[in-house]
């Protein structure tokens, strides 16, 4: 059975919910950033241009940012540039919580992360019902 952003939404909250120490906040915060980036993904009617030079999800950030709009007439530029502004933020807290072992990941900052990509998912339905109308 395929998996869904939704799954990685839920597995976020698992692990929040499983509150083993700071391994729980920081694969909390891993989901939560899978889970808006995979939803964002959802949005484009067609694939995104891949940059060379950089990773594939700094890719999408960027496309997102810079050329979407071109691609995708039915989704406000100003949206997508917001969806750029929030994935790069939750790419940069998953890059923290996977690489940066010697930091504090806190259940505070767990939860912030994990509403951050509830928003990013709230942002999506919002450029969903946009592209209806």
């Amino acid at each position: 059975m395929p998996v869904c952003p939704s799954d990685f939404y839920s597995q976020a909250e698992v692990s929040l919910d499983n509150n083993i120490g700071e391994i729980s906040y920081r694969c909390c915060i891993k989901n939560s950033y899978y889970a808006a980036y995979h939803r964002a993904h959802e949005v484009l009617s067609c694939a995104p241009i891949e940059y060379k030079g950089v990773g594939v999800h700094k890719s999408f950030i960027e496309y997102l940012e810079g050329e979407a709009h071109k691609y995708e007439p039915n989704i406000e530029k100003n949206s997508l540039r917001r969806l750029s502004m929030m994935l790069n933020n939750l790419r940069n807290a998953r890059a923290q919580a996977d690489y940066k072992l010697g930091d504090d990941i806190s259940e505070g900052d767990a939860k912030m992360y994990l509403d951050a990509s509830s928003r990013v998912f709230n942002l999506c339905e919002e450029i969903d019902a946009q592209k209806v109308a």
